[in-house]
């Protein structure tokens, strides 16, 4: 279901709790928000001229730490517990500044590690790894700020 955006900064600010991937409830809550993330970021990218290269749980008002961001192809992959376990020491930024979907009209320079080391679970709960750079590492930092409660 398509939801909306929330610019509610004192809600943005809290730290998003961990899924239990072993709690029933849990399942079927993170698959709900799942959908609704991609339905509402589709939604977004449709309708809105800089479009949606990811959006995180708390964006559509659910606190749960699971995000989405756009992979190479263009596709909406789902990470959940994401955290990074290794950062380059090169930065960059996006020429311009970052937007921010619950910031309309915003643009910062953030700089951002070039690469990084990713961990995270699927919906099946199996642990995963995975290495991203460029616009892919800005945009998973971004999302992962968003669950900590850090907003550009």
């Amino acid at each position: 279901m398509i939801k909306v955006i929330t610019q509610d900064e004192s809600f943005l600010q809290e730290v998003s709790i961990d899924v239990d991937l072993r709690a029933e409830e849990d399942i079927i809550l993170t698959k709900e928000i799942i959908q609704d993330l991609k339905d509402t970021a589709l939604d977004v990218h449709f309708n809105n001229e800089i479009g949606c290269g990811g959006l995180a749980s708390n964006q559509i008002k659910m606190s749960k730490r699971i995000f989405i961001i756009k992979d190479k192809k263009n596709h909406f992959k789902t990470f959940i517990n994401p955290r990074i376990i290794k950062k380059s020491k090169k930065m960059i930024h996006i020429e311009g500044g970052e937007g921010c979907l619950s910031r309309p009209g915003k643009f910062t320079i953030k700089r951002r590690h070039n690469k990084i080391e990713v961990a995270y679970n699927d919906i099946e709960g199996k642990k995963k790894k995975a290495t991203y750079s460029g616009m892919q590492s800005i945009a998973f930092q971004h999302e992962v700020d968003h669950l900590n409660g850090i907003l550009i």
